[in-house]
């Protein structure tokens, strides 16, 4: 019987009785502790107990006080058990939810207006000025008589403009190398950095006025595409210049000049067009070529009309803030309505494993009550057969033929007092439980599109600023 009721309370896991004298409450067991059979044949052939004795003998007192003493432990034992089990239905019912049908709502509630006040202000601000860089862009295109979006490169376009200029650069050192290496001692590596020197001088500037002045003469107001035109100017007077004063110094490097830097000047102020070989000639065309083909390039690097480009950029740069910041707050709401969403889910979830763990806690202590009561009646069945195994052989080994009167009366043990049932109070807390968990069962649904709609408010809060950034 203890095997079963180890087993049960193991595979129910409720509170189990611990291994103690309890395990020795077998009557062969007990029978074996005191030498029954022996005290008995022992007590027989002494013609004891006398016919008229009402008392026990000593070895019928040992196994009552045996029984006696193992009954107050059931007692005790059955009361510790029954209070730690009484102990963890209370822990269950005090860990319920709080089975209110506002309560993860209004958490969501809560939660989203923390996000969207910390960063509707911010977004607010993004908005207006994401609205004021486009009605400034709005502004010049109407001003300017603009209809069309502009023309700008970007990324790795951006790259490849300067990386031309890089190369027009390399290529005009390497073309001129070898016009520079004819008069220096350092052949090709010392015309080379002569050549590199000079087009980064005539290629850089280019750039730059093309970049800067030269696309003023798109401008739609002809007293300001003047600027335009005297950038073209200076840019063609420039890298005329420059193309001259690069052929004078070929020819003063080819001439052998003590001071060849001075020697061009000078030829370069009293004969510029004073060349002294056809070879001085191509390097000057060549250096005009580029020179022209860095000033596209930089006149490229914008669109053509002037501060279109900076105005797009400046305006697209706000706008995609603006919409950066609310794609973030957005992807923020959307992740605390799935948090909640989910939520509302495990509230049910856990509310139905509660309300399971506490049916079977109560199916524990009704067990447990009805075990150790069982264990108490065994404890008077087992006085019984241990009396009556002694007194059987006692008489079995008596040659008086005698039977002692008492031996057809048992003693009275103590009275072993479990702990109350008490399970009507529990059962209407498991009512009650069970009653909120079909509740929130039921309004799940509801609950759940109260939240939607929570989301779909500040969303279309969040949309408001949309359309206002918008129009």
């Amino acid at each position: 019987m203890w095997s079963w009721l180890k087993r049960r309370f193991k595979s129910t896991q409720k509170a189990s009785t611990p291994r103690t004298e309890f395990d020795l409450l077998s009557v062969s067991s007990i029978s074996a502790k005191f030498n029954l059979l022996s005290e008995a044949k022992r007590h027989a052939e002494m013609g004891l107990p006398a016919f008229h004795s009402k008392t026990l003998t000593q070895a019928e007192l040992e196994v009552v006080r045996h029984i006696t003493h193992t009954r107050e432990q059931i007692e005790r034992q059955a009361a510790i058990d029954i209070d730690k089990l009484d102990a963890r239905i209370a822990e269950a019912y005090a860990t319920q939810l709080d089975l209110q049908n506002s309560h993860i709502t209004r958490d969501f509630e809560r939660e989203a207006l923390v996000v969207f006040n910390e960063q509707c202000s911010w977004l607010e601000k993004l908005s207006k000025k994401s609205k004021r860089k486009t009605e400034e862009l709005f502004s010049f295109r109407q001003k300017n008589e603009l209809e069309r979006d502009a023309v700008y490169p970007e990324g790795a376009a951006i790259f490849a403009r300067y990386a031309v200029l890089l190369l027009l650069i390399v290529i005009e050192g390497v073309l001129n190398a070898s016009f520079f290496a004819e008069g220096l001692t350092t052949g090709l590596i010392g015309g080379f950095g002569y050549a590199a020197t000079l087009a980064s001088l005539n290629v850089v500037v280019m750039f730059l006025i093309g970049k800067s002045a030269l696309r003023w003469i798109f401008h739609r107001k002809l007293n300001i595409q003047l600027f335009g035109y005297v950038g073209l100017i200076t840019a063609i007077v420039y890298t005329g210049f420059v193309a001259l004063a690069i052929a004078h110094l070929r020819s003063a490097i080819v001439n052998l000049a003590p001071e060849p830097t001075k020697f061009a000047w000078e030829s370069l102020i009293a004969n510029p067009l004073g060349l002294g070989d056809m070879m001085s000639w191509i390097l000057f065309l060549i250096t005009i070529g580029f020179g022209l083909a860095a000033l596209v390039d930089g006149l490229f690097m914008d669109d053509l009309y002037p501060g279109y480009g900076d105005l797009s950029r400046r305006e697209k740069l706000a706008t995609e803030e603006f919409e950066e910041e609310f794609e973030e707050v957005r992807i923020n709401l959307e992740e605390l309505k799935e948090k909640n969403l989910d939520a509302l889910e495990q509230e049910v979830l856990v509310a139905n494993q509660l309300l399971e763990k506490c049916k079977q806690l109560i199916e524990d202590k009704k067990n447990l009550h009805q075990s150790w009561l069982k264990v108490v009646e065994d404890t008077e069945v087992t006085l019984f057969a241990c009396l009556r195994i002694f007194r059987a052989e006692n008489e079995r080994h008596r040659t008086d033929g005698m039977h002692p009167a008492y031996f057809d009366t048992l003693p009275m043990l103590n009275a072993v007092q479990l702990p109350k049932l008490n399970i009507e109070k529990i059962e209407i807390s498991y009512q009650e439980l069970a009653a909120q968990t079909k509740k929130l069962h039921d309004t799940l649904t509801d609950r759940k599109g109260h939240v939607y709609e929570l989301f779909n408010q500040y969303l279309n809060r969040l949309n408001f600023l949309t359309h206002s950034h918008i129009g």
